[in-house]
């Protein structure tokens, strides 16, 4: 089953008439996640998309605009966050085993234990994710908590469905809701190195 479900929905007060396009949300979402990638190579980023299992990595090409980005703000990489990863996916597990309609930031605002006003209108921070004590050592911001999950959701390791709806012809609206950890998540998980990068300004900071 495709880690993406794409539904498109047209509204009229007759009917909804629903169309599924599972490879078409598939490419939204990794054009959403090269454009917004922001220190990790062009060049890497594509040569992993069309490569094998078996085929040596790429080299940074030190030529694209998230490699001179690394350059100018003394980009380092911080250490493997494979245990923050699989606190992160027993938050998605818990989630969606009690609730609906969950979105992406949702999941992120659990795990940082973000006081928001969406989390006490839907009981969130009644949740037993919520309330559970995470380390998070290496993924220490929402920033790299929302990377890690995009990485799970491109690696087809946690479900993510796309919902476009067309109120009227002028008009067309998008959500995103996480649906599920997929089953053999974790030995995926740990056979990976889950490295982020974060300027060298804000790496500063964060050991304050």
């Amino acid at each position: 089953m495709q880690n993406l479900n794409y539904w498109l929905a047209r509204n009229s007060r007759e009917n909804l008439d629903i169309a599924h396009d599972l490879a078409g949300a598939r490419k939204l979402f990794e054009v959403q996640y090269f454009c917004s990638a922001k220190y990790k190579c062009r060049q890497q980023m594509i040569a992993q998309h069309y490569s094998w299992n078996s085929d040596p990595p790429v080299d940074p090409c030190n030529t694209c605009d998230n490699c001179m980005n690394s350059l100018l703000h003394n980009v380092q990489n911080l250490p493997d966050a494979k245990n923050d990863v699989f606190e992160l996916v027993e938050v998605i597990r818990s989630l969606t085993d009690h609730f609906s309609e969950i979105t992406p930031q949702n999941v992120i605002d659990v795990y940082t234990h973000a006081k928001t006003k969406e989390m006490k209108e839907k009981r969130f921070t009644e949740s037993a994710a919520y309330q559970r004590q995470y380390r998070r050592k290496v993924l220490s911001t929402k920033e790299l908590v929302h990377a890690a999950l995009d990485d799970l959701i491109l690696l087809e390791l946690v479900e993510q469905q796309t919902v476009l709806q067309r109120p009227n012809e002028h008009h067309l609206t998008c959500n995103m809701y996480i649906r599920g950890v997929k089953g053999d998540a974790k030995s995926t998980i740990e056979r990976r190195e889950w490295v982020y990068r974060v300027s060298g300004s804000k790496l500063k900071h964060s050991h304050r």
